[in-house]
């Protein structure tokens, strides 16, 4: 709904949004304004209004924390014990992972600024010394306070949603060689 929004604010319509979820409207706005009791409490730009300084006590709630995307731009709220992938990923955005379950070494990203709890990643796969570069790997990462995330979101993808599929094989009486560009023995 927010990609939608924004395409129709970039055509030049003006766009009047009242929105439970203070992130996402301040990740599309040009201007905000926070109404308390019907008297404005807070206004400006988002950079100035985006901080929780600028809201009435309890106004936000548990936003969770804020994960920015370079060169982007975007952003999404990551809710408290979620993984930086996850929330990208329920907000619609497509980041490039391989497993979800911090497995494979290939794809850590580089945090611009802010800190993560890295998650159950073995040392194998995220060593200390990448860690100590401003390295994560974003299926088990989750981010302490607010985070920027080096990371190119995939183009072309919208509107498909990653999904898991069951997969397994049918035994066969039959064996086949296995394929020199296969380390298994296909059955």
């Amino acid at each position: 709904m927010f990609r939608i929004i924004r395409d129709v604010n970039a055509s030049g319509v003006a766009v009047l949004l009242v929105e439970q979820n203070v992130a996402a409207a301040l990740d599309i706005a040009r201007r905000a304004y926070v109404l308390e009791e019907g008297r404005i409490a807070a206004a400006g730009t988002p950079g100035e209004t985006g901080s929780t300084n600028a809201y009435p006590t309890g106004i936000l709630g548990s936003m969770g924390h804020r994960v920015t995307l370079k060169p982007s731009g975007h952003g999404f709220e990551v809710a408290e014990g979620q993984s930086i992938l996850q929330a990208g990923l329920d907000s619609g955005f497509m980041l490039p992972y391989s497993c979800r379950s911090g497995r494979l070494p290939h794809l850590p990203r580089h945090l611009l600024e802010g800190r993560v709890d890295y998650g159950a990643v073995h040392p194998t796969y995220l060593p200390d010394s990448d860690k100590a570069k401003g390295y994560a790997l974003l299926c088990q990462a989750r981010p302490l306070p607010d985070v920027v995330v080096e990371v190119h979101e995939l183009a072309g993808m919208a509107g498909i949603r990653p999904r898991k599929i069951p997969a397994g094989s049918r035994k066969s009486s039959a064996r086949r060689p296995t394929s020199p560009s296969c380390s298994c023995a296909c059955r």
